[in-house]
């Protein structure tokens, strides 16, 4: 089965999310030390612990983050793949300046080198901050998965149903007109395969079951469009899911 790349158009929402708990605070207790370490006129001692500290408030929303979202369970990826490699893709991480933290990190506390200047400290303060500040909403709350829907009330719709309590299942559900789906492979199509496929008459049946009308969105879901269910074959087309789950949560 082949379904219209139209439906990356439609606009993206969220169904529900779901809070972690409070440890995902905890990182910055480490950059709070690091400011008050770089208040008045540090001592190069104090300075080498404002980079070990700010390098301990990076690693800990990393490591929640991996750990909450079972970053390497993602089926894209191979077991040699890096966490930071894999939000970097992602687009959850800029990894040039983590990197270059940490290999100041690592110069001082291992080499012995000089940290650096305080002016310098600074700046990557501000910019742990401002990276926990980017990443508060992914480590505060868990979504169960975007989906894209052609209007607010339309009952055209498509799920990204790979989340980490499913350990990143990656399938989707859609509801389509027939006019967007394929037997065989089109231009601007992508593949779905091990499918499964329902007319839009045994969906509305099925629904009546459970309420006593049917509402006027799902009357427009006509009796030959159709509800499918599949894994996606394109690596493109999955990470393209993925960016819009760590995107909208």
């Amino acid at each position: 089965m082949f379904i219209s790349n139209v439906v990356f158009t439609w606009g993206p929402q969220v169904e529900s999310l779901s809070n972690t708990g409070d440890d995902w605070e905890h990182a910055y207790s480490y950059f709070r030390h690091s400011e008050k370490l770089l208040s008045g006129a540090p001592e190069k001692r104090s300075l080498i612990d404002v980079v070990s500290n700010l390098k301990r408030a990076v690693d800990h929303r990393i490591k929640y983050i991996s750990t909450t979202y079972k970053i390497k369970k993602i089926p894209i990826y191979t077991p040699k793949s890096t966490i930071w490699d894999i939000l970097a893709e992602m687009e959850v991480i800029k990894p040039i300046m983590l990197a270059k933290l940490l290999e100041i990190r690592n110069a001082v506390e291992h080499k012995f080198s000089d940290p650096p200047t305080q002016a310098r400290c600074i700046e990557f303060a501000e910019f742990v901050w401002y990276f926990l500040r980017s990443t508060d909403s992914l480590a505060k709350q868990v979504s169960d998965g975007p989906f894209h829907k052609e209007t607010y009330d339309s009952p055209f719709t498509i799920y990204y149903n790979g989340n980490p309590e499913n350990e990143w299942k990656s399938n989707i559900t859609a509801l389509l007109p027939k006019g967007l789906t394929s037997l065989t492979p089109k231009t601007d199509y992508f593949e779905v395969s091990e499918t499964t496929v329902q007319s839009g008459s045994n969906y509305k049946f099925a629904l009546s079951k459970f309420r006593d009308s049917i509402s006027e969105m799902y009357n427009r879901f006509g009796d030959d469009d159709l509800i499918i269910i599949g894994k996606l074959k394109n690596r493109n087309i999955e990470l393209w899911f993925l960016k819009l789950y760590f995107r909208t949560t």
